[in-house]
């Protein structure tokens, strides 16, 4: 199996040495890394070129001609990787020694699986360990483990991810739409062995960043507060339908493929999943156009057929039906 290291770099001089050095370190070296720059003003370029020219694989480095953003960075190192396993990487995260082989591991035992995503350390901006990992967060604020999508942590086999290029534009994130795929699919493998150093600080691109070190007081006010934002809750709404169709479309491409004719039947089972989820949705944003009474008869046949089953059941449907 050939593996390949996609990352995508901007501006990333003050940490990025340390994420190159984690890979000179792999104790299952990757075959090869594909980096693209997106107009960096700092010396990262001299940073990977130094890099490149003293490891012991291929280092390719593509530079943008103009600033394109992060997800389609990443899109362009992914297209111009050669390998079997594609590993993503952020510019300052840092690896520990075994992730590579780890990874590989898990994907000639698990040959159904499509992707692969395994649990992180949450660490300071010096890498100091905060002594808790993505998983371990998420069980204690129980989320459940099928939710954790984070890029960094993400290897997706080749042909899996040339398949879903491009990344459409309007994606903010490219893991959301990787990863959503192969949930979609019923093809993605957790490996709760963590592998990783994640980085936390201020320019991080994740959202998740703005919890690591909040008191718990605060984050409950704030979320109340993020409960009264009503222009913001159908935003969201709205990009949740927009994300959906997205998934529908290239989902019909994938379907109408022979070579992927094997795994048919788990696209058909995804398309119509979103079918109904993309029903839904509709559904619940055209109710906020109604009035109280309407929101509230509307909103119970909704809830009587289980449509809020999968975003948050009464309470949801209280959010409709108050306009939250």
């Amino acid at each position: 199996m050939k593996i390949s290291i996609a990352m995508a770099t901007y501006n990333g001089a003050k940490h990025l040495q340390e994420q190159l050095d984690s890979f000179l370190k792999q104790i299952r070296p990757p075959d090869e890394v594909v980096v693209c720059d997106d107009g960096s003003s700092d010396n990262t370029i001299d940073i990977l070129e130094k890099f490149r020219d003293a490891a012991p694989f291929d280092v390719e480095i593509h530079q943008n001609e103009n600033n394109t953003g992060f997800v389609q960075s990443f899109g362009t190192a992914i297209s111009l990787c050669r390998g079997d396993l594609i590993f993503l990487s952020d510019q300052d995260d840092y690896w520990l020694d075994s992730k590579l082989a780890v990874v590989e591991k898990a994907a000639f035992d698990d040959e159904q699986a499509v992707l692969f995503i395994n649990d992180a350390t949450i660490a300071f901006a010096d890498l100091a360990s905060t002594g808790s990992t993505l998983l371990g967060r998420y069980r204690a604020e129980g989320i459940p483990d099928s939710s954790l999508k984070i890029g960094c942590c993400v290897a997706v086999r080749g042909w899996f991810a040339k398949k879903l290029l491009p990344f459409p534009k309007q994606f903010v994130f490219h893991d959301e739409w990787l990863v959503g795929f192969a949930d979609g699919l019923g093809r993605k493998k957790i490996v709760e062995n963590s592998l990783q150093l994640w980085r936390r600080h201020g320019s991080c691109s994740s959202k998740f960043s703005a919890w690591d070190r909040t008191p718990e007081k605060i984050r409950k006010l704030c979320s109340y507060a993020q409960a009264i934002n009503v222009h913001r809750r159908r935003e969201q709404r709205e990009r949740a339908l927009m994300s959906k169709c997205f998934f529908m479309e290239k989902a019909k491409e994938l379907k109408a493929e022979e070579e992927l004719e094997y795994i048919h039947d788990d696209i058909v089972i995804f398309i119509r999943n979103l079918e109904r989820k993309i029903n839904v949705l509709v559904k619940r944003l055209d109710l906020r156009e109604k009035n109280i009474f309407m929101r509230v008869v509307l909103g119970a046949t909704l809830l009587k057929k289980r449509a809020y089953n999968e975003s948050g059941g009464v309470k949801a449907y209280l959010g409709d039906v108050l306009g939250l």
